[in-house]
This record gives C-alpha cells, structure tokens and sequence, in this order.
C-alpha cells in the first residue's frame, strides 16, 4: 500500500505535469521551489523520470508508413487543441512509446443491432483499465477485445479521477481466479491520472479462452485474498465489495493471436 502524501507535498498529478512541461511558469518555479527543500518529493519525482525512461527504452523504433505518418499527425493536432483539465502520471512517457499502437490496436467488432457482448465487452465508468502488450520486441496497445496470446506481457494502466485503492483480478478460459495487480495482500492506492502506467507487468500463461479482467478501484483499502476467492467461487460476475467501483474488460487469448 502506498503511504499517504504529506500535506503541503506535491501530488502525482503535479509532478507529472511538471516533468511534462504542462506547468505554467509561477506554478513550475513553485513547484521547484518546493523540490529544492523536500527530500520526498524530489525522490519520487527521480522515480518519475527513471519510469519514463525505462519504459520509452523499452518501445521499439516507430516505423510508420505514409498514412500512418499522417493519422498520428492528425491526432497529435487534435490533442494539441484538446483543454487539458489533468495529465496522468506516466502518460506522456506512454504516448511516445504506444504511438504507433494506437494505429494498430484491433478490437473485436460490435454486433449489429446490440450491444458487444463478445471479446470486446466492456462495463464503462469513470474509473478504468487499460494495457500495453510486449510480443518479442515490439510494445502495442491492448484493451477490451484485444487478441493476446501466451508469452504476452502486459502491464496495466488506469484512469481515475481521485485517490483509489485498486485491486485487478482475472478470470482466464479455465475459470480459474488470479490476480494481476497488487503483488501484496491490501489493494494499492493510487493517485488521480489519466492512463498511469502501474509499475508490475505479467507474463500470459497458455491457458486459451476468453480472459475477464475486473478492476475494482475501493474508497479504503480491502484485502485482496477475500476478493480472489469470492471471484473463484462465482466466475461469472466480478466480486461486490461495499465502496468499490468495478471496470470489466474481456481480452481472448488464441495462438498465433495478430
């Protein structure tokens, strides 16, 4: 479980904003004022960075052709014009790498006439999960109805827009419960952000299926072994826990996935 943040220091969201150059000039010259005299904040805002720089190390080399060029232009225009009310932790270190990704990204289609019930369903809310998958070299997005395939990592992002406590479950092709995210026995906190990239990843194993992947984000931190064990013991739902608010993706796991 992550500590709380001290009054007076500065929050994820802050700090992001400041290595992103999303600060204007008093509230960055505040910002490192506040830097050059906290030991804490100015080591989390180095585990910041070095994140940054693990992950964008990490991405292959963009190798766009001529249309492609010209989506992710297009794109970056329309982001560049978008009025930003609050930047996610690690999410412009995610864009450069997953640039590409979002142009390749393949969902499952929606059935005409209803509502996607298949490997793209997807429960919405305010508070969600997504992913980046690693195959061999190269680093894409994933996300509800994506085709995976074993030997996948993948490492998991959230949205939301106050303090959580989150908890990641799945349920694989076998109906056997597991849990992706935290590696402790209490859901971790996490700050507000758009997209932040969670510091664990998993490696797939070779159990074939559909995969429901349950997000729970908790106003209080909840041991996550009950959670487990009520998701083994009802496969079909994601578990109720009072203060928590869920996000269902599903993700299909075959061979030779594309």
């Amino acid at each position: 479980m992550t500590p709380a943040r001290p009054e007076g220091c500065l929050s994820e969201l802050k700090l992001d904003e400041l290595t992103a150059d999303q600060l204007d000039a008093a509230a960055a010259r505040e910002a490192r004022a506040h830097l050059a005299g906290c030991a804490r904040c100015a080591a989390r805002l180095s585990e910041i960075e070095a994140a940054r720089a693990a992950f964008a190390a990490s991405a292959p080399p963009l190798r766009l052709d001529r249309g492609a060029r010209g989506a992710l232009a297009e794109r970056a225009a329309t982001e560049a014009r978008r009025p930003r009310r609050w930047l996610a932790p690690a999410a412009a270190s995610a864009l450069a790498a997953a640039a590409a990704a979002l142009l390749l990204f393949r969902a499952a289609p929606e059935p005409a006439g209803g509502t996607a019930t298949s490997s793209g369903e997807r429960i919405k809310g305010a508070n969600r999960i997504g992913f980046y998958v690693k195959r061999g070299g190269i680093v894409q997005l994933g996300g509800a109805g994506a085709r995976l395939q074993p030997g996948d990592a993948i490492q998991f992002t959230y949205s939301a827009a106050e303090p959580r406590y989150l908890v990641i479950l799945s349920v694989d092709g076998a109906s056997q419960a597991s849990v992706y995210y935290p590696s402790g026995p209490v859901a971790a906190r996490i700050e507000p952000g758009l997209d932040v990239v969670l510091p664990q990843s998993t490696v797939l194993d070779d159990t074939l299926g559909a995969e429901r992947i349950h997000a729970l984000f908790c106003a209080e931190p909840i041991d996550v072994e009950p959670l487990r064990a009520a998701l083994a013991a009802r496969p079909e739902a994601p578990p109720a826990a009072p203060g928590c608010d869920v996000d269902t993706l599903t993700a299909e796991k075959v061979v030779g996935a594309p």
